[in-house]
């Protein structure tokens, strides 16, 4: 099969309409080809390109998942914060 053909085959796979996917797959469809246009755009390349190696891959990943779990830790300490608040603010079952 020529490469047009097998590209031609993955389009009609890749088909993907409100119509024919659930509400939240299509979100995160949307989120990942905004995502991807804006680093098209701002790095001026995407992921198909090959001037990285496996290691360097990696090591974008590694930064990327520190970024996620600093996201985590602080996304906890906001969830902490206000369940104390509003254990503060409740006023006790024993009154």
């Amino acid at each position: 099969m020529s490469e047009q053909l097998q590209q031609d085959a993955q389009q009609q796979e890749l088909s993907i309409t409100r119509e024919n996917t659930d509400s939240v797959v299509y979100s995160i469809i949307e989120k990942f080809k905004r995502r991807a246009d804006f680093g098209r755009q701002k790095y001026k390349t995407d992921l198909d390109r090959k001037d990285l190696s496996l290691k360097q891959w990696y090591n974008h990943l590694h930064e990327e998942l520190f970024d996620s779990i600093l996201y985590l830790e602080k996304i906890m300490q906001e969830i902490d914060q206000i369940e104390t608040q509003t254990e503060t603010e409740t006023p006790s079952a024993a009154n």
